[in-house]
């Protein structure tokens, strides 16, 4: 049961990971229409909410888990999580600001030094939350690794007493 749990986690952050490039490469392709950025940046918005339900979903697992007290393994890889959501709700927001003001200059024709540094801070952003949720991805295969290892190497007290 708590392996299927494992998997649950791991495949609803591939799944975050995946919406959010989508809606990354959504609203990069989003054209400027209105100087409000509440209509061009619609779907972003919409993941920047998901992210953020998602973060309170992890801080109910760590309620959960602290109030049970069962593994305190499991409480801090919970922990882990809600702090990766954040860490990635803080990086959404600033690259949804730093696209906002690239917008903001093509609409201005402003200088190109200035384009530049706005471009490379959105493709900064998304290079960080796309390693975030790479290394979650890292971390969750190797302690499923470790554990795999770990039952190979000391075999449960009932399958060795069945094979003396």
């Amino acid at each position: 049961m708590e392996d299927d749990y494992r998997y649950y986690q791991l495949g609803l952050r591939v799944l975050g990971f995946a919406l959010t490039s989508v809606a990354f490469s959504c609203m990069g392709a989003a054209l400027p229409v209105s100087p409000t950025s509440l209509t061009r940046y619609a779907s972003f918005n919409f993941l920047l909410a998901t992210n953020v339900l998602a973060c309170l979903y992890s801080g109910a697992q760590v309620a959960v888990l602290a109030a049970n007290r069962k593994k305190l393994t499991d409480f801090y890889k919970t922990s882990s999580l809600m702090l990766d959501q954040i860490f990635t709700c803080l990086l959404l927001a600033s690259a949804s600001a730093a696209s906002a003001a690239f917008q903001a200059l093509e609409l201005c024709k402003q200088d190109l030094a200035t384009c530049l540094r706005v471009t490379s801070s959105v493709v900064a952003g998304f290079v960080a939350f796309s390693a975030l949720y790479a290394s979650t991805v890292v971390s969750f295969l190797t302690a499923r690794a470790i554990e795999l290892s770990s039952r190979d190497h000391h075999p449960p007290p009932d399958h060795a007493r069945s094979s003396a």
